[in-house]
């Protein structure tokens, strides 16, 4: 999902909630990054998931974005989250 964050700086914040499955990743690229270089971790921002309750807190400065959800199983999965930016 693409996001812009229009004000110099901004708080990226929420839960995610894994219901069902093992396990997944989440990711927040630059778009440029995501763009250029995504599945290379390298170039993410920062990454959130490995466990079944996800805290997010991060403050992200005036650019596009893109966040990620990656599910590395064979098995589906189930997640609920609940992100927004202050």
């Amino acid at each position: 999902k693409s996001f812009t964050i229009a004000a110099d700086t901004a708080k990226f914040v929420g839960e995610v909630e894994l219901f069902e499955g093992e396990t997944y990743k989440g990711y927040v690229y630059l778009q440029s990054q995501y763009d250029n270089h995504f599945p290379d971790e390298t170039y993410k921002m920062f990454s959130f998931g490995e466990e079944k309750k996800s805290e997010i807190k991060a403050t992200l400065v005036q650019q596009d974005y893109v966040l990620i959800f990656l599910n590395e199983s064979d098995e589906p999965i189930i997640i609920q989250g609940n992100l927004w930016i202050e």
